[in-house]
């Protein structure tokens, strides 16, 4: 055997190694994600801990299942999710030390289903902060995911308002050029705080009692102590339209 043949061989060889691996890879996956692995009762704390993929929300209706993946330690990322015969993993943080469990909805956009997700993925003593998913399949009957990220919704809050503090220590904030809502600062005005801004951010979740709603709390900044105080809340409608996209509507300001 000539030595171009050999390393012709050797190539094939190479190659036919990395598919033989590609496969057992992949066959592992789906072995590891098979149904029957699985929980099938919503976990609770105590289950939680001994379960390695443990049930988190279900719509039974829809033969849609969320899982997450668990390793016994603080991360809570990873989840699966079943929707009918098909199981997807994401790398999703699903969860935090307080244990609050998803909270799912079911809505029609069009002639499709999309199944809405929300996650707490931040919790401490000045921050708790909810993720919104939606899954739906496509034309394949292919399981597909979208976010409504926390840039596009605070891209959109930038855009909808504006604020500027009054002699008076009153912050008006004014909604779309058109609503106005005053916050009193006077209480902070006693300590020399210095009012430098408002952001949104630290407080998110979102709730399905009466189409999908947003709530976030406000938070100002002052130059003269570095802890954001919590002044009020936003509260807004979610609009899911038929391009997948998440539009803010009815945006109001709570004291």
């Amino acid at each position: 055997m000539n030595v171009k043949r050999k390393y012709i061989y050797f190539g094939i060889a190479v190659i036919l190694a990395g598919i033989v691996i590609l496969y057992l890879n992949k066959h592992q996956a789906n072995k590891e994600l098979s149904i029957d692995k699985l929980d099938k009762n919503i976990t609770n704390e105590d289950t939680f801990k001994k379960s390695k993929y443990p049930l988190l929300a279900e719509i039974p209706e829809k033969n849609f299942y969320v899982y997450g993946m668990n390793d016994n330690t603080d991360n809570y990322k990873g989840i699966i999710v079943r929707y009918g015969n098909e199981l997807k993993n994401y790398d999703i943080k699903y969860m935090t030390p307080m244990f609050v469990l998803p909270k799912l909805k079911v809505i029609q956009i069009g002639q499709q289903d999309i199944i809405l997700c929300s996650f707490n993925t931040e919790s401490g003593s000045e921050v708790y902060i909810e993720d919104l998913y939606g899954f739906y399949q496509d034309s394949k009957n292919s399981l597909n995911i979208m976010n409504f990220s926390a840039d596009n919704y605070k891209k959109q809050l930038n855009e909808a308002i504006n604020y500027k503090l009054q002699s008076d220590n009153v912050l008006d904030i004014i909604i779309n050029n058109k609503d106005l809502y005053d916050i009193d600062l006077n209480n902070f005005n006693d300590s020399n705080w210095n009012f430098e801004k408002i952001s949104y951010g630290n407080n998110v979740s979102f709730s399905f009692d009466s189409g999908i709603n947003i709530t976030l709390g406000i938070e100002a900044y002052f130059t003269n102590i570095v802890t954001p105080q919590y002044i009020g809340t936003i509260k807004a409608d979610v609009v899911i339209n038929e391009d997948k996209s998440f539009i803010l509507d009815n945006i109001k300001v709570e004291k």
